[in-house]
């Protein structure tokens, strides 16, 4: 065979054996990204999109996908356009589940939206998330979670359910030991006191917080300290408020996401007018439009109003006053509060469909049950009325046997007649109206019926014994000879029949023929046990 040729052999047998062991080894490689995603999401993300997508050939892994770029790409802090992304794992995992995933699912559409500033979806996928228990979900996301319902709560002025949501994300950092988050928490719950000038609450926060600021990482200390600095605005002494602005600016101005408003704030409530100046003119190029931001707002009015240009700072101030008036934040509220009322909707319609589906079950149950409970009482109604019929033909027979045949023997007679005795007790009553009242008496004589046979075989055991003995030795059984007791009293195999009952009078017959050894065309049993009963009482 030439090399050439058995090259190629082994890579067909490999690429064979490759393609046994995993169809689609794309799934192997999805598992070995998501155990080092958590750690290094930029090594995830880049992993994630060089895998080819004509791998991506069933929904499943499309929405594995999909929602282990969008955590990577979050993670990476980097924004997406739209939502066409997540929303692949989104209209997977919210029918085919499981919980953690379709939690995860609208976690990351939230984040998505929030990043693109349209709050009021943000928050739907926030309380669809929300509305998902499951112990599988880790509380680190139910953490973040409501961090970012109070901040959009926060966005649009909802002191209530701001608080409410921080509080909760507080107990939640708590319990898995998430302190950076914990002190997230307690700061946004402490900005919106300040926010709303509520100012007990906000001395009171101040005083649980300040035994926990050295635990606290740089930028959670500088929005701390920032806070204090807010809350002492109006409060401390120009002087001091000078300091701490200092202070505040030589710490941490070289962090990001530095508070320069609130600086220039301090600023403008000490009398450092000019620091005041340059540190919201730092503020003002971070911004696109200054003019409908209302933390620029507050801090150029207080600017201008010190500065003593009034009609700047009136002007100033009845723009800050549209903008908090502004329809777009009533309706951001009133839509907030739509979408949380038709989630409880949702859910009471869901718990409504499952209990009225659980109810039809149960309803279709007990009718199937009351189906067969019913086919069964027909049937033993059916089967109690064959018997009674069944007797009454018997107790005729059986009258006329014993009136029609006066060679029977005294003790054969006798136990006949009681059997027809017992029946003749059991017809003379009226007819019940109802059969099953008299199931027991009747399933007895019937069994009684089986029992007849035996009875007189013993009875011709100690009457007639050489006769019974030689039938023993034949093998036969107790109910057989008792057949044949009947056949030496005279009566036919019909009568017989109708004694017990026919189909078992034929099986009967055919056993005794055989086991005494008689053929098809040998001579009628009756005649061989009469000559038998002969030669044994001779």
């Amino acid at each position: 065979m030439k090399p050439s040729l058995t090259r190629l052999l082994v890579g067909v047998a490999f690429l064979s054996s490759v393609i046994c062991c995993d169809k689609n080894p794309v799934r192997a490689r999805l598992a070995d990204i998501d155990s080092y995603a958590a750690s290094n999401p930029d090594s995830a993300r880049r992993a994630l999109e060089a895998i080819d997508q004509d791998f991506l050939n069933t929904r499943k892994l499309k929405a594995q996908y999909a929602l282990m770029l969008s955590t990577a790409l979050s993670r990476c802090k980097i924004k997406v356009p739209n939502d066409s992304l997540i929303n692949i794992a989104v209209d997977y995992y919210k029918t085919f589940g499981p919980a953690k995933e379709k939690f995860l699912s609208y976690d990351y559409q939230g984040r998505v939206y929030d990043d693109l500033e349209d709050y009021e979806s943000a928050m739907l996928s926030y309380l669809e998330a929300e509305s998902i228990h499951s112990k599988k979900i880790p509380l680190r996301h139910l953490t973040s979670l409501y961090m970012k319902k109070g901040r959009i709560y926060q966005h649009y002025y909802d002191l209530e359910k701001s608080v409410n949501a921080f509080r909760k994300a507080q107990v939640l950092a708590l319990q898995c030991d998430w302190k950076p988050n914990y002190f997230n928490a307690l700061m946004g719950e402490l900005a919106q006191y300040i926010i709303f000038d509520k100012k007990e609450e906000t001395d009171s926060m101040i005083q649980l917080m300040i035994p926990l600021r050295d635990e606290m990482i740089l930028s959670n200390r500088m929005f701390f300290d920032g806070n204090i600095i807010h809350a002492s605005l109006d409060r401390a002494p120009k002087d001091t408020l000078i300091s701490y602005g200092i202070a505040f600016e030589h710490n941490y101005s070289s962090l990001e996401n530095f508070p320069w408003h609130m600086l220039s704030l301090c600023y403008s409530k000490g009398g450092s007018y000019s620091n005041a100046e340059r540190t919201l003119n730092i503020y003002k190029e971070q911004l696109e439009d200054p003019s409908v931001d209302h933390r620029y707002l507050r801090a150029y009015y207080e600017l201008t109003k010190g500065l003593g240009l009034e009609e700047e700072s009136q002007k100033t101030q009845v723009i800050m006053q549209e903008l908090l008036e502004d329809e777009v934040y009533k309706k951001g509220i009133s839509d907030l509060r739509f979408m949380e009322e038709r989630i409880v909707q949702a859910k009471r319609a869901r718990k409504m469909k499952w209990t009225i589906a659980l109810g039809s079950l149960i309803v279709a149950l007990l009718c199937v049950v009351f189906i067969v409970e019913l086919r069964k009482r027909r049937k033993q109604k059916d089967r109690l009325g064959v018997l009674y019929d069944s007797l009454k033909e018997e107790y005729a027979q059986m009258s006329a046997l014993l009136k029609n045949n006066s060679n029977i023997q005294d003790e054969a007679r006798s136990l006949l007649g009681q059997r027809v005795k017992s029946l003749a007790q059991f017809l003379s009553a009226d007819p019940p109206s109802s059969l099953s009242k008299v199931a027991d008496q009747l399933d007895s004589l019937t069994e009684n019926r089986k029992e007849l046979l035996e009875t007189i075989g013993l009875l011709y055991a100690m009457y007639h014994p050489a006769f019974v003995n030689s039938l023993q030795d034949f093998g036969l059984s107790n109910k057989e000879i008792g057949y044949c007791c009947l056949l030496v009293l005279g009566f036919r195999t019909g009568e017989i029949g109708d004694v017990i009952n026919r189909s078992s009078s034929y099986h009967i017959s055919s056993a005794i023929r055989q086991k005494v050894g008689l053929g098809p065309n040998d001579t009628n049993l009756s005649i061989f046990m009469k000559r038998l009963f002969k030669e044994k009482e001779s």
